[in-house]
């Protein structure tokens, strides 16, 4: 089981090496397992850096899964900070939460989903403030009406 392990992480550890014309850097990207769920064998955080040459670790995604091996969440950091776009999903391998981040802030539109895969809510933030209503949608509405809700945020901090 450890050496099968072994073998999985040493895959898991890709190495690109790019360059772009009129360009003498280099660039590298590195994935790594940061944790595992109890059992060893099904990764529980994954992180992909992107390295240059040029730069220290100025960038990287974070991708968190359940214990059944479904991605749980993946997130994108740069310079420390939440960054770029964020995905939930539910053990089903559902969409849960879409939005995105900007400087560690929630920033943009943000979208979750019930489990039955039906819209649940669409919230726009700027600067980490909501700005605007709630436009929120009932599982059990089939005419397509919405209705204004001012409940909290289902995401949470990652």
């Amino acid at each position: 089981m450890k050496h099968t392990l072994l073998i999985i992480t040493a895959l898991m550890l890709v190495v690109v090496c790019s360059k772009t014309e009129g360009q003498q850097s280099t660039n590298i990207t590195v994935s790594d397992v940061i944790e595992y769920h109890n059992d060893e064998v099904i990764p529980k955080i994954i992180r992909v850096y992107d390295i240059s040459i040029d730069n220290i670790v100025s960038s990287y995604k974070e991708i968190k899964f359940y214990s059944n091996g479904q991605k749980r969440v993946e997130i994108d950091y740069k310079d420390g900070k939440q960054n770029g776009l964020v995905t939930e999903w539910f053990e089903n391998g559902q969409t849960s939460v879409e939005g995105t981040f900007k400087d560690g802030e929630l920033d943009g539109k943000w979208t979750a989903w019930y489990e039955n895969g039906q819209k649940e809510y669409e919230r726009t933030y700027k600067d980490g403030e909501q700005i605007g209503e709630t436009k929120r949608y009932e599982s059990i509405n089939t005419d397509g009406d919405d209705i204004v809700d001012e409940d909290e945020p289902r995401h949470k901090e990652y």
